[in-house]
């Protein structure tokens, strides 16, 4: 990770007891993946999420959200990425066999 180039990745491992924060001024996409038995409750400007062990929240850049822990501890990975941006591949010559499509990923639902 170059920071005067402002490229790279940055991963960092949480485990927290109670987990509980917020993150408001994002200048980089961030990746989220819970790997423990609970699950996570993050809200959006957008809606709220819950996402369980096994599932992976994608942030873009500026969109402030708030994570909160089910019951007890959690722990898992979050990754950091400056500059680029996340994409999905090009499905290509393989097809939709083994890659995901846009129709497998979850939209946060606006809280009424």
């Amino acid at each position: 990770m170059d920071y005067t180039l402002y490229v790279g990745l940055a991963t960092r491992f949480f485990f927290d007891m109670d987990l509980l924060f917020t993150c408001t001024l994002l200048t980089n996409q961030w990746t989220i993946v819970p790997s423990a038995m609970r699950m996570l409750w993050i809200t959006t400007e957008c809606g709220r999420l819950q996402v369980s062990p096994g599932e992976i929240v994608v942030f873009t850049a500026r969109v402030p959200f708030f994570c909160k822990s089910s019951r007890w501890s959690s722990r898992g990975y979050v990754a950091e990425i400056f500059g680029s941006h996340f994409q999905l591949p090009d499905l290509g010559p393989i097809g939709a066999n083994g890659l995901a499509a846009p129709r497998d990923f979850l939209v946060p639902t606006c809280l009424v």
